[in-house]
Protein backbone atom coordinates (compact mmCIF):
# COMPACT_ATOMS: atom_id res chain seq x y z
CA UNK A 1 0.00 0.00 0.00
CA UNK A 2 1.45 3.42 -1.43
CA UNK A 3 1.16 6.53 2.00
CA UNK A 4 1.01 9.72 0.45
CA UNK A 5 3.54 11.77 2.34
CA UNK A 6 2.16 14.24 4.40
CA UNK A 7 3.08 18.22 4.22
CA UNK A 8 2.40 21.06 6.16
CA UNK A 9 0.37 24.07 4.94
CA UNK A 10 3.15 26.27 4.07
CA UNK A 11 4.56 23.32 2.30
CA UNK A 12 1.34 22.33 0.27
CA UNK A 13 1.63 25.96 -0.91
CA UNK A 14 5.19 25.31 -1.67
CA UNK A 15 3.95 22.38 -3.92
CA UNK A 16 1.03 23.97 -5.44
CA UNK A 17 2.84 27.10 -6.86
CA UNK A 18 5.47 25.00 -8.26
CA UNK A 19 3.05 22.32 -10.04
CA UNK A 20 1.26 25.64 -11.14
CA UNK A 21 4.52 26.71 -12.93
CA UNK A 22 5.34 23.69 -14.59
CA UNK A 23 1.66 23.19 -15.62
CA UNK A 24 1.99 26.56 -17.77
CA UNK A 25 5.59 25.12 -18.55
CA UNK A 26 3.75 21.98 -19.73
CA UNK A 27 1.00 24.05 -21.96
CA UNK A 28 3.19 26.61 -23.19
CA UNK A 29 4.74 24.24 -26.19
CA UNK A 30 4.42 21.62 -28.34
CA UNK A 31 2.67 18.55 -26.57
CA UNK A 32 5.46 15.96 -26.58
CA UNK A 33 7.02 14.13 -23.88
CA UNK A 34 11.25 15.39 -24.94
CA UNK A 35 9.44 19.16 -25.39
CA UNK A 36 7.61 19.40 -22.39
CA UNK A 37 10.60 17.79 -20.27
CA UNK A 38 12.98 20.66 -21.71
CA UNK A 39 10.24 23.33 -20.64
CA UNK A 40 9.59 21.61 -17.16
CA UNK A 41 13.20 21.81 -16.40
CA UNK A 42 13.69 25.25 -17.51
CA UNK A 43 10.91 26.42 -14.90
CA UNK A 44 12.71 24.21 -11.97
CA UNK A 45 16.17 25.30 -12.92
CA UNK A 46 17.22 21.14 -12.80
CA UNK A 47 17.69 17.86 -15.15
CA UNK A 48 16.29 14.85 -13.07
CA UNK A 49 14.85 11.90 -13.35
CA UNK A 50 11.71 12.55 -11.68
CA UNK A 51 11.04 15.44 -14.25
CA UNK A 52 11.04 12.81 -17.30
CA UNK A 53 8.42 10.72 -15.09
CA UNK A 54 5.91 13.87 -14.06
CA UNK A 55 5.90 14.81 -17.70
CA UNK A 56 5.25 11.19 -19.14
CA UNK A 57 2.58 10.52 -16.80
CA UNK A 58 1.38 14.04 -17.39
CA UNK A 59 0.83 13.21 -21.62
CA UNK A 60 -0.84 9.93 -20.91
CA UNK A 61 -3.12 11.46 -18.82
CA UNK A 62 -3.79 14.53 -21.38
CA UNK A 63 -3.13 12.42 -24.73
CA UNK A 64 -4.14 16.48 -26.03
CA UNK A 65 -2.89 19.33 -23.99
CA UNK A 66 -5.64 20.71 -21.82
CA UNK A 67 -5.54 24.55 -23.10
CA UNK A 68 -8.49 25.65 -21.09
CA UNK A 69 -7.56 23.40 -18.30
CA UNK A 70 -4.26 24.71 -16.62
CA UNK A 71 -6.04 24.69 -13.05
CA UNK A 72 -6.85 21.40 -13.23
CA UNK A 73 -3.70 20.10 -14.66
CA UNK A 74 -1.77 21.66 -11.77
CA UNK A 75 -3.88 19.74 -9.87
CA UNK A 76 -2.98 16.71 -11.47
CA UNK A 77 1.17 17.56 -11.22
CA UNK A 78 0.33 17.96 -7.15
CA UNK A 79 -0.71 14.21 -6.65
CA UNK A 80 0.73 12.52 -9.65
CA UNK A 81 4.14 10.73 -7.63
CA UNK A 82 6.90 12.07 -8.85
CA UNK A 83 6.30 15.71 -7.84
CA UNK A 84 5.22 15.25 -4.37
CA UNK A 85 7.56 12.26 -3.81
CA UNK A 86 10.51 14.07 -4.68
CA UNK A 87 9.52 17.00 -2.15
CA UNK A 88 8.96 14.53 0.38
CA UNK A 89 12.84 12.93 -0.39
CA UNK A 90 14.16 16.62 -0.21
CA UNK A 91 12.42 17.93 2.86
CA UNK A 92 13.57 14.51 4.72
CA UNK A 93 17.10 15.40 3.90
CA UNK A 94 17.11 18.81 4.60
CA UNK A 95 17.65 19.47 1.12
CA UNK A 96 15.29 22.23 -0.66
CA UNK A 97 12.89 21.13 -2.87
CA UNK A 98 12.14 22.32 -6.26
CA UNK A 99 11.56 25.82 -6.88
CA UNK A 100 10.23 28.25 -9.25
CA UNK A 101 13.12 29.74 -11.38
CA UNK A 102 11.62 30.99 -14.63
CA UNK A 103 7.45 31.20 -14.86
CA UNK A 104 5.70 30.73 -18.64
CA UNK A 105 2.27 32.02 -18.91
CA UNK A 106 0.76 29.95 -20.84
CA UNK A 107 -2.21 30.68 -23.38
CA UNK A 108 -5.23 29.48 -22.46
CA UNK A 109 -7.55 28.40 -25.93
CA UNK A 110 -11.02 27.67 -26.23
CA UNK A 111 -11.63 23.75 -26.28
CA UNK A 112 -14.02 22.71 -28.97
CA UNK A 113 -17.55 23.38 -28.48
CA UNK A 114 -20.69 21.47 -29.75
CA UNK A 115 -22.97 24.57 -29.15
CA UNK A 116 -22.70 27.56 -31.67
CA UNK A 117 -21.55 29.72 -28.73
CA UNK A 118 -19.06 32.50 -28.61
CA UNK A 119 -15.57 32.09 -29.02
CA UNK A 120 -14.00 33.85 -25.94
CA UNK A 121 -10.18 32.28 -25.13
CA UNK A 122 -9.36 34.47 -22.37
CA UNK A 123 -10.94 36.82 -19.71
CA UNK A 124 -9.68 39.87 -22.11
CA UNK A 125 -11.83 38.36 -25.19
CA UNK A 126 -14.75 37.88 -22.78
CA UNK A 127 -14.48 41.78 -21.52
CA UNK A 128 -14.14 43.26 -24.80
CA UNK A 129 -17.37 41.37 -25.99
CA UNK A 130 -19.14 43.04 -22.91
CA UNK A 131 -17.44 46.20 -23.60
CA UNK A 132 -15.98 46.02 -20.25
CA UNK A 133 -12.25 46.75 -19.00
CA UNK A 134 -10.89 43.72 -16.94
CA UNK A 135 -11.15 45.24 -13.68
CA UNK A 136 -14.51 46.31 -14.91
CA UNK A 137 -15.34 42.88 -15.20
CA UNK A 138 -13.46 41.82 -11.87
CA UNK A 139 -15.80 44.11 -10.50
CA UNK A 140 -19.30 42.63 -11.72
CA UNK A 141 -18.37 38.66 -11.31
CA UNK A 142 -17.51 40.03 -7.70
CA UNK A 143 -14.54 38.16 -7.81
CA UNK A 144 -13.49 39.57 -4.40
CA UNK A 145 -16.31 38.90 -2.47
CA UNK A 146 -17.51 42.76 -1.68
CA UNK A 147 -21.48 41.40 -2.87
CA UNK A 148 -21.30 39.18 1.01
CA UNK A 149 -19.31 41.55 2.87
CA UNK A 150 -19.66 45.14 2.37
CA UNK A 151 -22.42 47.07 4.33
CA UNK A 152 -22.25 49.99 1.59
CA UNK A 153 -25.45 49.49 -0.29
CA UNK A 154 -23.99 50.90 -3.78
CA UNK A 155 -21.32 48.44 -3.43
CA UNK A 156 -23.99 45.70 -4.20
CA UNK A 157 -25.09 44.86 -7.58
CA UNK A 158 -28.45 43.25 -6.52
CA UNK A 159 -31.21 44.36 -4.51
CA UNK A 160 -33.12 41.93 -1.84
CA UNK A 161 -37.03 41.40 -1.34
CA UNK A 162 -38.68 39.27 0.89
CA UNK A 163 -41.68 37.84 -1.16
CA UNK A 164 -44.52 35.92 1.09
CA UNK A 165 -45.21 32.59 -0.46
CA UNK A 166 -48.87 31.94 -1.97
CA UNK A 167 -49.08 28.73 0.91
CA UNK A 168 -46.98 30.16 3.62
CA UNK A 169 -43.79 31.18 4.49
CA UNK A 170 -41.04 33.82 2.17
CA UNK A 171 -39.19 33.60 -0.24
CA UNK A 172 -36.10 35.92 -1.19
CA UNK A 173 -35.93 38.04 -4.63
CA UNK A 174 -32.32 38.67 -5.51
CA UNK A 175 -32.48 41.45 -7.99
CA UNK A 176 -29.64 42.60 -10.36
CA UNK A 177 -28.93 46.40 -10.77
CA UNK A 178 -29.41 47.31 -14.18
CA UNK A 179 -25.65 47.61 -14.89
CA UNK A 180 -25.41 43.27 -14.29
CA UNK A 181 -29.11 42.69 -15.59
CA UNK A 182 -27.91 43.81 -18.52
CA UNK A 183 -24.65 41.87 -18.82
CA UNK A 184 -26.53 39.01 -17.89
CA UNK A 185 -29.34 39.60 -20.79
CA UNK A 186 -26.53 39.05 -22.86
CA UNK A 187 -25.34 36.46 -21.74
CA UNK A 188 -28.46 34.90 -21.63
CA UNK A 189 -29.11 35.09 -25.29
CA UNK A 190 -25.76 34.92 -26.61
CA UNK A 191 -24.76 31.78 -24.62
CA UNK A 192 -27.19 29.92 -22.55
CA UNK A 193 -29.65 30.08 -24.88
CA UNK A 194 -27.34 28.44 -27.82
CA UNK A 195 -26.91 24.90 -25.34
CA UNK A 196 -29.63 22.58 -25.57
CA UNK A 197 -31.79 21.56 -22.56
CA UNK A 198 -33.51 18.48 -21.96
CA UNK A 199 -36.40 17.58 -24.15
CA UNK A 200 -38.78 17.54 -20.82
CA UNK A 201 -38.30 20.53 -19.84
CA UNK A 202 -41.49 22.93 -20.47
CA UNK A 203 -40.65 25.89 -18.32
CA UNK A 204 -38.20 29.02 -19.93
CA UNK A 205 -37.93 27.64 -23.10
CA UNK A 206 -39.35 29.11 -26.81
CA UNK A 207 -42.38 27.18 -27.77
CA UNK A 208 -43.27 25.78 -24.43
CA UNK A 209 -45.70 27.13 -21.38
CA UNK A 210 -47.51 25.62 -18.40
CA UNK A 211 -49.74 24.47 -21.28
CA UNK A 212 -47.45 21.91 -22.90
CA UNK A 213 -46.28 20.72 -19.11
CA UNK A 214 -50.08 19.62 -18.64
CA UNK A 215 -50.77 18.69 -22.04
CA UNK A 216 -48.86 15.67 -21.83
CA UNK A 217 -50.20 13.99 -18.76
CA UNK A 218 -53.74 13.90 -19.95
CA UNK A 219 -56.15 11.04 -19.73
CA UNK A 220 -53.91 9.44 -17.42
CA UNK A 221 -55.40 6.56 -14.53
CA UNK A 222 -52.71 8.69 -11.88
CA UNK A 223 -50.89 11.46 -11.72
CA UNK A 224 -47.87 12.28 -9.73
CA UNK A 225 -46.82 15.97 -8.93
CA UNK A 226 -43.57 16.95 -7.13
CA UNK A 227 -41.75 20.17 -6.17
CA UNK A 228 -38.41 20.75 -5.93
CA UNK A 229 -37.33 22.98 -2.85
CA UNK A 230 -35.20 26.65 -3.70
CA UNK A 231 -34.78 25.14 -7.38
CA UNK A 232 -32.42 27.50 -8.32
CA UNK A 233 -30.51 28.68 -4.78
CA UNK A 234 -30.02 24.72 -5.14
CA UNK A 235 -27.66 25.53 -8.06
CA UNK A 236 -23.96 26.28 -7.19
CA UNK A 237 -22.01 28.60 -8.79
CA UNK A 238 -19.56 25.27 -9.16
CA UNK A 239 -22.21 23.76 -11.20
CA UNK A 240 -22.64 26.68 -13.41
CA UNK A 241 -18.79 26.62 -13.76
CA UNK A 242 -19.13 23.06 -14.92
CA UNK A 243 -21.85 24.46 -17.69
CA UNK A 244 -19.65 26.53 -19.20
CA UNK A 245 -16.50 24.20 -19.22
CA UNK A 246 -18.87 21.69 -21.30
CA UNK A 247 -19.64 24.57 -23.57
CA UNK A 248 -15.61 24.96 -24.47
CA UNK A 249 -14.52 27.60 -22.41
CA UNK A 250 -11.39 28.19 -20.55
CA UNK A 251 -11.31 27.81 -16.81
CA UNK A 252 -10.65 31.30 -16.42
CA UNK A 253 -13.66 32.33 -18.42
CA UNK A 254 -15.49 30.21 -17.40
CA UNK A 255 -14.97 31.42 -13.64
CA UNK A 256 -15.57 34.73 -15.05
CA UNK A 257 -18.79 33.75 -16.67
CA UNK A 258 -19.98 31.86 -13.38
CA UNK A 259 -19.09 34.90 -11.16
CA UNK A 260 -21.13 36.91 -12.99
CA UNK A 261 -24.61 35.35 -12.96
CA UNK A 262 -23.95 33.90 -9.62
CA UNK A 263 -24.61 35.72 -5.80
CA UNK A 264 -23.69 34.85 -2.35
CA UNK A 265 -26.68 36.59 0.17
CA UNK A 266 -25.41 39.09 2.74
CA UNK A 267 -25.41 37.73 6.54
CA UNK A 268 -28.24 40.82 7.26
CA UNK A 269 -30.67 39.44 4.58
CA UNK A 270 -30.43 35.89 5.15
CA UNK A 271 -31.00 36.24 9.18
CA UNK A 272 -34.42 38.12 8.06
CA UNK A 273 -35.52 34.97 5.76
CA UNK A 274 -33.61 32.08 8.61
CA UNK A 275 -36.94 33.07 10.51
CA UNK A 276 -39.41 31.35 8.11
CA UNK A 277 -36.51 28.85 6.60
CA UNK A 278 -33.42 28.54 8.51
CA UNK A 279 -32.15 25.41 6.23
CA UNK A 280 -32.84 28.01 2.39
CA UNK A 281 -30.99 30.86 4.13
CA UNK A 282 -27.99 28.77 4.75
CA UNK A 283 -27.90 27.61 1.13
CA UNK A 284 -28.03 31.46 0.15
CA UNK A 285 -24.73 31.88 1.96
CA UNK A 286 -22.69 30.42 -0.88
CA UNK A 287 -22.79 31.35 -4.30
CA UNK A 288 -26.00 30.09 -6.31
CA UNK A 289 -28.43 31.01 -8.78
CA UNK A 290 -30.05 34.09 -7.74
CA UNK A 291 -33.71 34.01 -8.18
CA UNK A 292 -34.54 37.08 -9.59
CA UNK A 293 -31.51 37.40 -12.16
CA UNK A 294 -32.60 36.53 -15.97
CA UNK A 295 -30.08 34.15 -16.55
CA UNK A 296 -31.37 31.94 -13.32
CA UNK A 297 -33.97 29.69 -15.08
CA UNK A 298 -32.08 28.56 -18.11
CA UNK A 299 -29.25 27.95 -16.53
CA UNK A 300 -31.40 26.02 -13.90
CA UNK A 301 -32.48 24.15 -16.52
CA UNK A 302 -29.51 23.16 -17.41
CA UNK A 303 -27.85 21.85 -14.31
CA UNK A 304 -31.04 19.86 -14.08
CA UNK A 305 -30.27 17.90 -17.10
CA UNK A 306 -29.19 14.66 -15.69
CA UNK A 307 -32.23 14.98 -12.87
CA UNK A 308 -34.84 15.39 -15.96
CA UNK A 309 -32.86 12.06 -17.81
CA UNK A 310 -33.19 9.48 -14.44
CA UNK A 311 -36.36 10.61 -14.07
CA UNK A 312 -37.15 10.46 -17.33
CA UNK A 313 -35.58 6.80 -17.18
CA UNK A 314 -37.55 6.84 -14.13
CA UNK A 315 -41.04 6.96 -15.22
CA UNK A 316 -40.57 5.44 -18.54
CA UNK A 317 -39.73 1.61 -16.57
CA UNK A 318 -43.36 1.77 -15.94
CA UNK A 319 -44.60 3.35 -19.28
CA UNK A 320 -45.11 6.40 -17.77
CA UNK A 321 -44.44 10.06 -19.16
CA UNK A 322 -42.22 12.54 -17.41
CA UNK A 323 -41.98 16.52 -17.64
CA UNK A 324 -40.80 19.27 -15.63
CA UNK A 325 -42.09 23.18 -15.91
CA UNK A 326 -39.26 24.95 -13.43
CA UNK A 327 -39.26 23.44 -10.41
CA UNK A 328 -42.88 21.42 -10.89
CA UNK A 329 -42.29 18.01 -11.67
CA UNK A 330 -45.05 15.75 -13.33
CA UNK A 331 -45.04 11.64 -13.94
CA UNK A 332 -48.39 10.08 -15.01
CA UNK A 333 -49.63 6.81 -16.79
CA UNK A 334 -51.49 4.23 -16.86
CA UNK A 335 -52.43 1.00 -14.30
CA UNK A 336 -48.60 0.08 -14.00
CA UNK A 337 -47.85 3.98 -13.13
CA UNK A 338 -50.42 3.56 -10.67
CA UNK A 339 -49.31 0.48 -8.62
CA UNK A 340 -45.94 1.55 -8.64
CA UNK A 341 -46.46 5.57 -7.26
CA UNK A 342 -45.25 5.06 -3.67
CA UNK A 343 -41.94 3.69 -4.79
CA UNK A 344 -42.13 5.90 -7.49
CA UNK A 345 -41.96 9.06 -4.98
CA UNK A 346 -39.64 7.49 -3.11
CA UNK A 347 -36.85 6.73 -5.59
CA UNK A 348 -37.63 10.18 -7.67
CA UNK A 349 -36.78 11.87 -3.52
CA UNK A 350 -33.34 9.54 -3.96
CA UNK A 351 -32.77 10.29 -7.80
CA UNK A 352 -33.20 14.71 -6.35
CA UNK A 353 -31.41 14.54 -3.19
CA UNK A 354 -28.33 12.57 -5.61
CA UNK A 355 -28.38 15.27 -8.60
CA UNK A 356 -28.15 17.78 -5.53
CA UNK A 357 -32.03 18.94 -5.42
CA UNK A 358 -34.68 18.44 -2.62
CA UNK A 359 -37.91 16.76 -2.92
CA UNK A 360 -40.66 19.15 -0.86
CA UNK A 361 -42.70 15.98 0.60
CA UNK A 362 -45.21 18.53 1.65
CA UNK A 363 -46.33 19.62 -1.71
CA UNK A 364 -46.02 15.88 -2.92
CA UNK A 365 -49.19 14.76 -4.83
CA UNK A 366 -50.72 11.47 -5.89
CA UNK A 367 -53.85 11.78 -7.50
CA UNK A 368 -55.90 9.49 -9.25
CA UNK A 369 -58.28 10.17 -12.33
CA UNK A 370 -61.30 9.76 -9.98
CA UNK A 371 -59.75 12.96 -7.97
CA UNK A 372 -58.84 16.40 -9.84
CA UNK A 373 -55.76 15.86 -11.57
CA UNK A 374 -54.30 19.27 -11.73
CA UNK A 375 -50.80 20.09 -12.65
CA UNK A 376 -48.90 23.72 -12.97
CA UNK A 377 -52.77 25.36 -12.15
CA UNK A 378 -54.29 23.29 -15.14
CA UNK A 379 -56.65 20.37 -14.85
CA UNK A 380 -55.79 17.34 -16.59
CA UNK A 381 -58.12 14.89 -16.53
CA UNK A 382 -59.46 14.64 -19.73
CA UNK A 383 -58.38 17.39 -21.47
CA UNK A 384 -56.29 20.37 -20.33
CA UNK A 385 -58.74 22.62 -18.50
CA UNK A 386 -58.97 25.89 -15.81
CA UNK A 387 -60.21 24.80 -12.79
CA UNK A 388 -63.42 25.65 -12.19
CA UNK A 389 -62.85 27.48 -8.81
CA UNK A 390 -60.51 29.67 -11.16
CA UNK A 391 -62.81 30.01 -13.50
CA UNK A 392 -65.43 31.15 -11.11
CA UNK A 393 -63.51 33.31 -9.45
CA UNK A 394 -62.47 35.28 -12.26
CA UNK A 395 -66.08 35.48 -13.80
CA UNK A 396 -67.37 36.98 -10.60
CA UNK A 397 -64.60 39.08 -10.04
CA UNK A 398 -65.05 40.59 -14.08
CA UNK A 399 -68.72 40.81 -13.28
CA UNK A 400 -68.56 42.75 -10.34
CA UNK A 401 -66.22 45.21 -11.68
CA UNK A 402 -68.46 45.85 -14.79
CA UNK A 403 -71.24 46.53 -12.16
CA UNK A 404 -69.87 48.18 -9.27
CA UNK A 405 -66.47 49.52 -11.30
CA UNK A 406 -63.07 48.09 -11.79
CA UNK A 407 -61.83 50.07 -8.44
CA UNK A 408 -63.89 47.85 -5.97
CA UNK A 409 -62.37 44.87 -7.16
CA UNK A 410 -58.81 45.69 -7.29
CA UNK A 411 -58.03 44.44 -3.98
CA UNK A 412 -54.30 43.32 -4.59
CA UNK A 413 -53.49 47.53 -5.45
CA UNK A 414 -51.99 46.06 -9.15
CA UNK A 415 -50.89 49.47 -10.64
CA UNK A 416 -52.32 48.51 -13.70
CA UNK A 417 -55.54 46.26 -13.49
CA UNK A 418 -56.91 46.43 -16.54
CA UNK A 419 -53.62 44.82 -17.72
CA UNK A 420 -53.81 42.23 -14.79
CA UNK A 421 -57.24 41.61 -15.51
CA UNK A 422 -56.67 40.88 -19.71
CA UNK A 423 -54.17 39.07 -19.07
CA UNK A 424 -55.89 36.57 -16.75
CA UNK A 425 -58.88 36.50 -19.46
CA UNK A 426 -56.11 35.89 -22.21
CA UNK A 427 -54.70 33.01 -20.15
CA UNK A 428 -57.82 31.05 -20.05
CA UNK A 429 -58.39 31.75 -23.98
CA UNK A 430 -55.42 29.96 -24.60
CA UNK A 431 -56.22 26.87 -22.75
CA UNK A 432 -60.23 26.91 -23.48
CA UNK A 433 -61.57 29.01 -26.10
CA UNK A 434 -65.06 28.88 -25.26
CA UNK A 435 -64.84 29.66 -21.67
CA UNK A 436 -62.22 32.21 -22.51
CA UNK A 437 -64.68 34.33 -24.96
CA UNK A 438 -67.42 34.10 -22.37
CA UNK A 439 -64.90 36.47 -19.69
CA UNK A 440 -63.91 38.22 -22.75
CA UNK A 441 -67.20 39.60 -23.40
CA UNK A 442 -67.92 40.58 -19.53
CA UNK A 443 -64.20 42.09 -19.59
CA UNK A 444 -65.45 44.18 -22.50
CA UNK A 445 -68.67 45.54 -20.71
CA UNK A 446 -66.38 47.06 -17.43
CA UNK A 447 -66.27 51.21 -17.72
CA UNK A 448 -62.02 51.57 -17.19
CA UNK A 449 -63.14 55.51 -17.24
CA UNK A 450 -61.19 57.73 -14.41
CA UNK A 451 -58.99 54.37 -13.48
Amino acid sequence: MVTEPEFTATERGWLAEVAGALADALLAGPWDVDSMASRASYTVGENGRWITELVRLAHLAYPEPPTGSPRELTRFLQVAPPLPNIFAAALASDRSPPVVHHRTVAPTRMEPSRCPVPVWHTTVDLANHLGLTIGELAWFADVRGWEIRTRVERLRHYRYRLLAKRHGGYRLLESPKWQLREIQRRILHEVVDLIPVHEAVHGFRPGHSPLTHAAGHTGSRVAIRLDLENFFGRVSAGRVWGLFRLAGYPEQVAYALSGLVTNSVPAAFRRRLATANSAEAAWLGVPHLPQGAPTSPALANLAAYRLDQRLGGLAASVDGRYSRYADDIAISGGPPVLHAASRLVRLAGRIAAEEGFVVNPAKTAVVGSGSRQQLTGLVVNRRVNVPRPTFDRLKATLHNAAVHGPASQNRSGHGDFRAHLAGRVSWVESVNPAKGARLRRIFEQIDWTGI
